[in-house]
């Protein structure tokens, strides 16, 4: 039974780890997608601020 008890705890370490990573990885990933959503739209703004300027002058 210890043996037993002993691959149980193992694979409950490995699902575990797992799920933990997987987590990790989400986390990771939405602050990633903001911070390209946050550098595009800076970007766009720079631009459309930087159009209407060359328009006014134009």
């Amino acid at each position: 039974t210890n043996l037993k008890q002993a691959k149980i705890d193992k694979e409950n370490r490995k699902r575990k780890v797992k799920r933990f990573i997987l987590d990790a990885r989400k986390v990771s990933f939405t602050q990633i997608d903001e911070q390209v959503n946050d550098a595009i739209r800076r970007l766009y703004f720079s631009t459309l601020r930087e159009r209407r300027k060359h328009a006014s002058t134009d």
